[in-house]
């Protein structure tokens, strides 16, 4: 997703405060970076971005996760999605 975060970072009201391309990575980087969002893929070569959410939202309440993919939205198992702090829009 580089392009995305070329496309973010020339936004002037945003900061790209890290990118990483496994969940693994995403879930070490957090505490440090501290961000407001976390844009996840829904599909990560270690995990998913469901599962991710879950675990940042588990010990940072206040970041928020923006799930992005390909897929229709109802092959995205909704309901796991809601309890694990995913909005759906």
């Amino acid at each position: 997703m580089a392009w995305l975060t070329d496309l973010l970072a020339a936004t002037d009201d945003l900061i790209i405060v890290g990118e990483t391309a496994t969940a693994g990575q995403a879930l070490r980087r957090i505490p440090a970076a501290a961000p407001d969002i976390a844009l996840l893929d829904a599909r990560l070569p270690d995990g998913n971005g469901i599962d991710v959410c879950r675990e940042i939202r588990s010990s940072h309440e206040n970041v928020r996760c923006l799930i992005l993919t390909r897929r229709p939205a109802s092959t995205l198992r909704e309901s796991s999605c809601l309890r694990n702090g995913v909005r759906l829009r």
